[in-house]
């Protein structure tokens, strides 16, 4: 397996990962097993930009200075949201 390809598939992993995570996020919010506040919804708008950046990276459509970046701030994202949000409802 060459390097370009293990790069292909960490990024469809990622992409189809923070895809499966932010629907999940999604359908908790309506039927209201998860909070409708700030930092969760800082945290499902993260793995969206995480999302986009991966799938932007997978698919070669802009230069890949622009979807690391994009990353960065998707984690960080994720990040802040995850620490600061309160719990979910069981």
């Amino acid at each position: 397996m060459t390097t370009f390809s293990l790069i292909r598939l960490i990024l469809a992993i990622t992409f189809a990962g923070a895809v499966a995570i932010t629907v999940l996020q999604h359908v908790n919010y309506a039927t209201g097993r998860r909070p409708r506040e700030f930092f969760a919804f800082l945290e499902t708008s993260g793995w969206l930009v995480l999302s986009l950046a991966s799938g932007i990276a997978l698919f070669r459509l802009a230069p890949w200075l622009l979807s690391a970046s994009t990353a960065v701030v998707g984690v960080l994202f994720v990040l802040v949201g995850a620490l600061l949000r309160a719990p979910d409802h069981a």
